[in-house]
């Protein structure tokens, strides 16, 4: 499946970003913007490659 983006902006999310979101490989964009999130941002993050 393929996926160019995602918006989870102003979504009043709270806790961490999971770790798993790196799973998501071909990812153009990702918006965690305006949400309530903490902890550092996962090393996985960096395999969000895109074309």
């Amino acid at each position: 499946m393929y996926m160019s983006g995602i918006d989870l902006s102003s979504n009043k999310l709270i806790g961490e970003i999971p770790h798993q979101i790196g799973n998501l490989t071909m990812l153009h964009s990702l918006n965690f913007s305006h949400n309530n999130l903490t902890g550092p941002i996962p090393s996985e993050i960096s395999n969000l490659k895109g074309n």
